[in-house]
């Protein structure tokens, strides 16, 4: 009997205690079944979403000092077969009518515009539910988003000074099924200068590739 109720909560404790990380394929098909987000899982996107909050409150200076961000951007088409070689694109922060952009000083292309803060961006529906966090998340009446901060070294890697974020988004297939479209890694700034900026991201996605991918990746320098 013993032995039994040890083989039990070992199993229940492996269940919770063990995060899997997302797979990363896009054009698969996953269910919808929200789990709720381990506290180690939990403690690591509120460090994110609380970085995110501390730079959201600084943009209007930001904005006036005409502070310069350059990052190192790439991208890849549909038809592409590979990603473009990286080219230097130094942005300023604007304020539009939707909130805070990344503005291209030096006419390059930038697939990164938006300023993610806990009101605005792919973080901004999570942030607003630490309180019951589960993933996936439904985000709209045909969208749903599975996050973790448990990523792939070979996609994203975290340290003390930034955490990595997964975020895989899908459209509904019938009443319990998506198929999904994107898959997005984001390693935001957690310690010292430029806190709450993302510093390293990765975005796959078939948007509206009838076939292959669009890839963009972005690196702040």
């Amino acid at each position: 009997m013993t032995r039994l109720v040890l083989i039990s909560l070992f199993l229940v404790s492996s269940c919770i205690g063990e995060p899997q990380k997302i797979q990363d394929t896009v054009g698969a098909v996953r269910r919808f079944e929200p789990l709720v987000v381990t506290v180690e899982d939990s403690e690591r996107i509120e460090a994110v979403c609380r970085a995110l909050s501390s730079k959201e409150d600084l943009l209007s200076v930001l904005v006036s000092t005409g502070t310069e961000y350059k990052f190192s951007y790439s991208q890849k088409n549909c038809s592409d077969r590979q990603s473009s070689i990286p080219k230097d694109v130094v942005t300023t922060i604007h304020k539009t009518d939707l909130g805070y952009v990344f503005k291209p000083t030096n006419g390059e292309a930038f697939g990164f515009s938006d300023v993610e803060t806990v009101s605005k961006g792919v973080m901004s529906q999570i942030c607003q539910n630490l309180g019951n966090l589960m993933s996936p998340m439904q985000i709209s009446r045909t969208g749903a988003v599975w996050f973790t901060s448990f990523t792939s070294s070979e996609h994203c890697q975290s340290d003390d000074k930034g955490i990595c974020i997964h975020l895989q988004r899908g459209t509904v297939l019938d009443d319990i099924n998506y198929e999904i479209h994107t898959n997005e890694w984001i390693k935001f700034k957690i310690a010292n200068d430029r806190r709450g900026f993302f510093v390293e991201r990765k975005l796959i996605s078939s948007g509206d590739c009838s076939q292959g991918t669009i890839e963009k990746r972005a690196v702040l320098r």
